[in-house]
């Protein structure tokens, strides 16, 4: 089997089996820190970006990572806390630097201020129109552009933290949100909104990632603290799917959505992670590292080719510097 695997600043090319693990290197710059974002683009799947946890570090790869360079932000002592990309655009590139808002139309070589905010927002696209946007703004409210995000206007305040969005890829006017311990849908693109869920004392959404079934509109995982959930029911009910303190995210599969992914590890305080997948809806796992020594994974990120679904890139850390695993799905162990 064959893994490749890209380290900020350093590539290395493994070709790993169970028994063995070897490498070649190729340094083009200094170590970084961890990978905390990874983005494919939906249509132009050689692009890639990803970024790393520490310095405002932003890296794009136009080759599906075999060459990846760095881009300057000119935002060095910030965090990116999203990479967000329009399917419709091959240079756009969004990215948020906890709380500044940011957008290039020219693949990163020129930035635009979006919002300096005190809070960090999370942005949104229509799956089948770019030019329409959604923005999580001010920690309670929701703001629209139809036009790549040079204008906004708001269309919702919530009562509580709102953490999350996510548009239906097979119902754009069908949007979910979450917002502390509840969960709100709209069906006319934001104008109504009903809460389909709330949970009380015993689940509470922190949410980081939040994915709608690109085939069942009404099927939604969200990411939210060490807890992986799922609804089939549009949001009136959830199953836990994953139960850790050192679950960092997870993938799901565009074309055959039995399949997911979970990446595991803390760079702080649960180093040691894993990658695991499941083809039968997250009610079982299986390892699929692939011979990767397992004291060096703390797996950070992870992102799927939506073209090529046996390619996946996992932030993997431990290595000495940050790194990004391209690695073959259905290569398992």
């Amino acid at each position: 089997m064959k893994i490749r695997i890209i380290k900020y600043m350093l590539i290395i090319i493994c070709l790993l089996n169970p028994h063995a693990f070897s490498q070649a290197l190729k340094l083009i710059g200094p170590p970084g820190g961890f990978v905390e974002q990874i983005a494919v683009h939906p249509q132009f799947t050689n692009i890639v970006y990803s970024s790393t946890v520490y310095a405002g570090a932003i890296f794009r790869s136009a080759d599906g990572g075999n060459t990846v360079n760095p881009l300057d932000a000119g935002f060095k002592d910030f965090f990116v806390t999203q990479i967000a990309l329009p399917y419709n655009e091959k240079d756009y590139v969004y990215i948020d630097l906890s709380g500044i808002s940011i957008m290039s139309s020219n693949a990163g070589k020129d930035w635009e201020l979006i919002l300096n905010s005190n809070y960090e927002p999370h942005f949104t696209f229509n799956p089948l129109n770019s030019d329409i946007m959604y923005m999580t703004r001010d920690n309670e409210s929701l703001w629209r552009s139809n036009d790549k995000g040079k204008t906004w206007f708001e269309i919702k305040s919530f009562p509580q933290i709102l953490d999350f969005v996510a548009v239906a890829p097979t119902d754009t006017g069908l949007i979910y949100a979450v917002a502390n311990n509840s969960f709100y849908k709209s069906t006319d693109s934001g104008k109504e909104w009903i809460k389909t869920f709330d949970g009380g004392d015993s689940i509470y959404f922190s949410t980081r990632k939040m994915v709608v079934n690109p085939q069942n509109k009404n099927s939604v995982y969200v990411k939210s603290g060490g807890w992986l959930f799922k609804t089939i029911d549009g949001g009136k009910s959830f199953k836990k799917l994953i139960s850790a303190n050192n679950f960092s995210s997870f993938a799901l599969n565009p074309i055959d959505t039995t399949i997911i992914y979970t990446t595991f590890g803390d760079r702080d305080f649960n180093p040691v992670g894993d990658i695991l997948k499941s083809v039968n809806n997250g009610e079982t796992w299986n390892s699929i590292t692939n011979g990767i020594p397992e004291g060096i994974i703390t797996a950070t990120a992870i992102e799927i080719n939506p073209q090529n679904t046996e390619e996946l890139y996992v932030g993997v850390g431990g290595l000495g510097a940050v790194s990004y695993t391209h690695l073959r799905a259905h290569e398992t162990v």
